[in-house]
């Protein structure tokens, strides 16, 4: 699925943020958004730490994603770049990282694959999701 058709979903939180992004994004996620989009660059500064293991987060920009300091993100990041600069001890990302571009840093930051946090954010978010009781097949 392409970003614009991805981003058309019901259920994706559009976020509309200049410069530091760090508290929008939270504030979305706090509010219940697993699937967030931004149309244009996403900036998001350390310490901050968005998703986890057990309730992981799709954060998609459609610019640069330029991450500072120590981030860490449950779930999977794409945008059309990625920066990480300053990564502090911690930065990391656990489940997958997809960037149309190149990748530039200046501190080594974690890129951990995790098929678990994929898959609970396979089955549990988007336009469709199972919900127990819901279907009978007569």
């Amino acid at each position: 699925m392409n970003i614009a058709a991805w981003a058309a979903q019901p259920a994706v939180t559009h976020v509309a943020c200049r410069g530091d992004c760090t508290a929008a994004i939270s504030a979305a996620i706090a509010h219940g958004g697993r699937l967030i989009y931004v149309d244009g660059d996403l900036t998001l500064a350390g310490p901050a730490s968005f998703g986890a293991a057990s309730d992981p987060v799709a954060l998609v920009a459609r610019g640069r994603l330029t991450l500072t300091g120590a981030v860490t993100v449950d779930g999977i990041v794409e945008a059309a770049s990625l920066q990480w600069n300053a990564a502090a001890n911690g930065a990391a990302v656990r489940g997958a990282v997809l960037s149309a571009g190149d990748y530039r840093g200046d501190a080594a930051a974690d890129f951990d694959h995790d098929s678990a946090v994929l898959a609970l954010l396979a089955t549990r978010a988007g336009s469709f999701v199972r919900i127990n009781g819901s279907w009978k097949d007569f």
